[in-house]
């Protein structure tokens, strides 16, 4: 159970995104007008200076008995906010019964200035309902301006570090931090890390794919995927895992997508025991890889990455399980089609124990390879239980290690991709 003076989250799911998207909008109004320090904050956060100090009104649902206010004002705002994690955009004209019933989420003006609010958390930006807005309310000549709930969340941080004595008894900075907690709760705070190492967290494969859509748009925002040539594939959710690869390898057009059960790539996950990044290959690349003109580096390459503990040999295949429309005397059993199956090890482990460890090696990939498995991988993983990580919770540590295990892997992935290059007859 949540307890937070905000929180509300209907039974219904159909209800569930609209309910929010209001509750959120109506929850940041009444704190912009029970906390006059904070507006004040939130508007010079804006660069809307021009507002009266203490002389604010701040309304809830606009209807448009305000126009004649808002058209009279000398400054004139449109602001939008929405969620930094979907920035899809909605252009065209809407129907006329969508028309009907536009109402602003929020207004805060004074004798001079007036600012119009359209907030959105799961829904598009719509181009033309902005529009539509600015018309009616200023005839079209009001300044729009954008900002997100993430962005607000880092508002509320920075202003509470300005003002560190925080009455917890005062109103307002009660308001503040229930406000602060509702946007954590509900997925607008942003990316914050990683918190299943904690052992009162319980792992959710809904929450932890949402939390590594978050890490994802932080990595892009660094401009990582174009300084690495890499496509990102952006795959839906359905379990808490995302890949990419190198451009040059798959040009892909816009709309496709691409053929991962082929080609070399990258994928990063967020599964229940661990974080992991690893480097993906598969039969065909390995059966070159086992020539003895190639067999000697890829040895020093895993030797390298031996050297940090958190590397793991893997191989992985997929085995169709007796469920859905197979029967077994006669009753129909239920469940997944397939099981994920894995062939692992330590790579500091393997190396250390075994000073044969190369043929050995060898010996494990022709066992493999008679077995057909899906794919190999090199994989670095960060145990939640792991002390070493409980800085996973925080989102700049989270993304270090991402980036740094990319670094690590980079000489591995390069040398599988002319494997992989050559093999196809590609330049």
């Amino acid at each position: 159970m949540v307890l937070n003076v905000f929180y509300r989250q209907p039974k219904e799911k159909q209800f569930r995104d609209r309910e929010l998207e209001n509750n959120v909008t109506s929850a940041f109004l009444i704190l912009l007008k029970s906390n006059n320090t904070f507006l004040n904050y939130f508007l010079d956060k804006l660069n809307v200076n021009s507002i009266k100090q203490n002389c604010k009104e701040v309304i809830f649902q606009v209807t448009n008995k305000y126009t004649i206010q808002t058209k009279s004002k000398e400054n004139k705002y449109l602001l939008f906010i929405n969620s930094k994690y979907d920035l899809r955009i909605k252009d065209n004209k809407g129907s006329e019964h969508t028309k009907s019933k536009d109402i602003p989420d929020g207004l805060i003006f004074d004798d001079k200035t007036a600012i119009l609010i359209e907030a959105k958390v799961s829904a598009i930006k719509e181009e033309s309902q902005l529009k539509r807005y600015n018309k009616a309310y200023f005839d079209g000549s009001a300044q729009t301006d954008l900002t997100t709930w993430q962005d607000i969340y880092g508002y509320i941080l920075g202003y509470s570090n300005k003002y560190k004595s925080l009455n917890q008894c005062n109103t307002c900075d009660f308001l503040l931090n229930e406000f602060k907690g509702y946007l954590e709760v509900v997925n607008l705070s942003g990316f914050s890390g990683i918190p299943f190492f904690n052992k009162d967290e319980r792992y959710d494969e809904k929450i932890a794919g949402e939390i590594l859509k978050n890490l994802i748009i932080e990595i892009k925002e660094l401009d990582w995927y174009e300084k690495g040539n890499y496509n990102m594939v952006d795959r839906p959710k359905v379990s808490a895992w995302d890949s990419f690869y190198d451009k040059d390898l798959m040009p892909v057009k816009a709309g496709e997508k691409a053929d991962l059960r082929s080609i070399p790539h990258n994928s990063v996950y967020i599964f229940e025991d661990f974080y992991g990044f690893d480097c993906l290959f598969h039969n065909k690349e390995v059966k070159e890889i086992l020539k003895d003109e190639l067999w000697s580096k890829f040895c020093e390459i895993l030797e390298k990455l031996s050297n940090n503990d958190d590397y793991y040999f893997r191989a992985v295949d997929y085995r169709k399980i007796l469920n859905k429309n197979q029967t077994k005397k006669g009753k129909v059993r239920q469940g997944v089609d397939y099981i994920n199956m894995e062939f692992t090890f330590q790579l500091s482990r393997f190396i250390k124990k075994h000073k044969d460890w190369q043929s050995k090696l060898r010996s494990y990939f022709d066992m493999l390879l008679k077995e057909d498995p899906k794919q190999f991988g090199i994989l670095k993983k960060a145990y939640y239980k792991d002390k070493e990580y409980t800085n996973l919770s925080n989102p700049t540590e989270c993304i270090n290690f991402m980036t740094t295990a990319e670094k690590e892997t980079k000489e591995l992935c390069q040398f599988i991709l002319e494997i992989y290059k050559t093999k196809n007859h590609k330049k």
